[in-house]
């Protein structure tokens, strides 16, 4: 209870929001990540199906102009097999571009593994955070009321002197004791002022 406890919540805060600040930075690096890997994923099978179709095109042009202007050539039987053979793959056929996309994908996964991790994380700190504000007014407002208690009983003793001095005016040390009364008081009054706000 009271400051120490007070400064042990706000240092607790600060290292908090510290956490989620980075939770947060990490986070918008993992997307950004996210996004660059998809954008590679969707640009390579774009680019193998254009240029798949593309190539085959010519290649196939090649294989009706060879039978159309080589009929009965013996040779243009095995040159058309070998042409047909080394027709451009699909994607999914070309083993290198297939291991490429697939660790592309493995990657992907990884991310968006990373990227639910800390919104898991940011959730649980964004928690704590509530908590943890929650504890220092809660604090903040045992402190306030602590100080009003002693303002209410200075002021108390206040008027318990007065009533004695107003018994008996002529009482040199029942005036001291007034006066002394007073200054506790107003002093009582200066810190309970200070920390009203907070109840």
């Amino acid at each position: 209870m009271g400051f120490a406890n007070l400064q042990t919540l706000e240092n607790r805060l600060s290292s908090l929001k510290s956490n989620l600040s980075s939770y947060n930075t990490q986070l918008d690096k993992q997307r950004r990540r996210k996004e660059n890997i998809e954008s590679i994923i969707k640009e390579m099978k774009r680019i193998c199906s254009n240029r798949t179709d593309d190539v085959n095109t010519h290649f196939n042009k090649m294989i009706n102009n060879y039978e159309d202007a080589a009929k009965g050539v013996a040779s243009t039987s095995t040159l058309l097999s070998t042409t047909t053979t080394d027709k451009e793959k699909d994607i999914s056929e070309d083993d290198s571009m297939s291991n490429a996309l697939s660790q592309l994908q493995s990657e992907l996964n990884d991310v968006c593994r990373k990227i639910g991790e800390l919104e898991g994380e940011i959730q649980v700190c964004k928690s704590q955070i509530s908590t943890c504000e929650s504890s220092i007014r809660s604090e903040k407002r045992n402190i306030a009321q602590d100080y009003q208690r002693q303002f209410n009983s200075a002021q108390a003793r206040v008027n318990t002197a007065d009533a004695a001095c107003k018994a008996d005016p002529t009482n040199v040390q029942l005036k001291q004791e007034f006066d002394r009364a007073c200054r506790a008081r107003d002093s009582a009054r200066i810190t309970y002022n200070k920390y009203k706000g907070w109840l």
